[in-house]
């Protein structure tokens, strides 16, 4: 965060307004599919149709105040946003992008950690980076847990085939990862890998 508040180029903004959350999930959308396309991998906003649904979906839960819509903003527009989502006693890290060309100031390190001081000042208990590895997740001294999944699915075993396997492929990496020696997800830790 300190990057970011050094430079004069950039500010960060948290998104209350309708119109301006509706936006703001515009520039997510398309920080998102620049940052997954620049390491090669399909966004899971690319569908047109779900970033519909995002963008009214987020409008109604900002409203609410239940999701948090946060960007960094430079003097060609928004170059980074977050999407953090509401429930109870936890914020949970939904979403982001950010413009490659401004990875040296770590922009959602820097909107992470706003809405990190933010969910403490609201007296939240638990901020969580949802599922995945992600060695960043682990800058911060997130640990790993255990969650469960509930998969509805067409009938027959090639559907329940199709989905075993990746979940048992992803099983027993949790575990490998489970057992791994303390030390080495920090060693491996890079900003906005």
């Amino acid at each position: 965060m300190r990057k970011v508040e050094a430079d004069e180029r950039v500010s960060l903004h948290s998104l209350t307004e309708p119109d301006a959350v509706r936006q703001g999930v515009r520039d997510l959308v398309r920080l998102n599919r620049i940052r997954m396309g620049a390491k090669g991998i399909a966004s899971s906003l690319g569908d047109a149709q779900m970033a519909a649904f995002l963008e009214d979906v987020t409008v109604d839960l900002v409203v609410a105040g239940r999701a948090w819509l946060d960007v960094m903003r430079a003097p060609e527009g928004v170059v980074a946003a977050t999407l953090h989502l509401v429930h109870g006693d936890t914020v949970s890290s939904y979403q982001n992008g950010f413009d490659p060309a401004y990875k040296a100031l770590w922009p959602t390190m820097a909107l992470s950690g706003r809405a990190i001081e933010r969910a403490i000042g609201a007296g939240h208990k638990w901020f969580d980076f949802l599922r995945g590895d992600e060695p960043y997740k682990y800058g911060w001294g997130a640990l790993w847990t255990c969650g469960e999944e509930i998969a509805i699915l067409p009938p027959g075993q090639n559907a329940r085939l199709r989905h075993a396997l990746p979940v048992a492929w992803g099983r027993l990496g949790g575990w490998a990862r489970a057992l791994a020696p303390k030390g080495g997800r920090e060693a491996e830790w890079k900003p906005e890998d």
